[in-house]
């Protein structure tokens, strides 16, 4: 952001600063109404099973989330030294952050991992996807954080609350340029859900010139139907909030990112639980789901694609 007119800057930096209280309170209780719509289902599917990865991948994808909004919304409404807030941006953005999203990709990628029958290859190709992403990311989020912390100054009014950044020098192609790779891989891996669903309409038997659409849709295991399902809702939900916020960051400026975090940790945090949840849900309805590996994807011998099976880590 342009530094010529400091007077200018603070004015914006002081309404961003307001604006963003408005927007964690906002995105805090957007997650706690979520968080008590679905704590019966929590209480029913997540709770009784044993200990797993698909079991902590679900309590911290939830349940962080919530403390990191919390947490962003209490420190702003407090007056910090400049110490405390050059840290604070580090661990806010590059920590917090980060591990929201590392965490979502890793239940996309077992996902992937399990609809693909535990395929040794796609497990290789979907982590090496991202992980280049996340080294793009990295890069741009440690660039954009130098930057930040080198232009933190102490609130000049009395009232003035919270960690005061001036984002001065971010330029905002290359901070665009950084979220690029996240959209394309989220794309490739919602192809490949639904190269999956096409997959089963090809290898089952029904006659397809006399079965329309729904029919065949309707051989579907219900559990692929989840998959599909949850992988094109959140990633619509996720692709449109990071949009967004590029949005946002190309027209008004850099600061005006900072009243979107809040929201992109809550989509971060409500898709990785409803994914996990849906599918446990899904599972309870004649497909036991007890972990997060795929025992078998294949055809029956009438056609139809086989119920999706879920091995079972808590079994006796």
């Amino acid at each position: 952001m342009d530094g010529s007119n400091p007077l200018a800057l603070l004015f914006k930096a002081f309404e961003i600063q307001i604006h963003t209280g408005w927007s964690q309170a906002a995105a805090l209780t957007f997650l706690l109404c979520d968080y008590l719509h679905n704590f019966s289902d929590e209480v029913r599917y997540i709770w009784p099973t044993r200990w797993s990865l698909a079991k902590i991948l679900y309590l911290t994808s939830r349940y962080y989330g919530i403390l990191i909004v919390t947490i962003a919304l209490i420190s702003d409404r407090h007056r910090h030294s400049i110490a405390f807030c050059k840290t604070y941006l580090w661990v806010m953005i590059f920590g917090f952050m980060s591990t929201m999203e590392i965490i979502l990709n890793i239940i996309l990628i077992l996902r992937l991992y399990a609809l693909y029958g535990r395929s040794k290859r796609a497990l290789a190709f979907f982590s090496t996807l991202y992980m280049i992403q996340l080294a793009v990311e990295i890069y741009t989020i440690t660039w954009v954080l130098q930057l930040s912390v080198q232009s933190v100054i102490h609130p000049p009014l009395p009232k003035w609350t919270g960690c005061v950044t001036l984002a001065v020098g971010i330029k905002v192609g290359k901070t665009i340029a950084g979220w690029i790779p996240a959209l394309v891989v989220s794309t490739i891996f919602l192809i490949a859900t639904f190269w999956k669903l096409r997959q089963t309409f090809m290898g089952s038997r029904i006659n397809h010139s006399h079965a329309n659409t729904g029919e065949r849709f309707h051989i579907v295991s219900p559990l692929l139907k989840v998959f599909v399902r949850d992988g094109a809702f959140y990633f619509v939900l996720i692709a449109i909030t990071q949009l967004l916020k590029g949005f946002v960051t190309i027209y008004e400026g850099s600061l005006y990112t900072l009243p979107t975090n809040a929201w992109i940790w809550s989509m971060y945090s409500m898709a990785g639980s409803h994914m996990l949840l849906n599918l446990r849900r899904s599972g309870d309805r004649g497909t036991p789901t007890q972990g997060i590996a795929l025992d078998n994807l294949s055809s029956s011998e009438t056609g139809a694609m086989s119920t999706i099976r879920f091995k079972s880590v808590a079994e006796d």
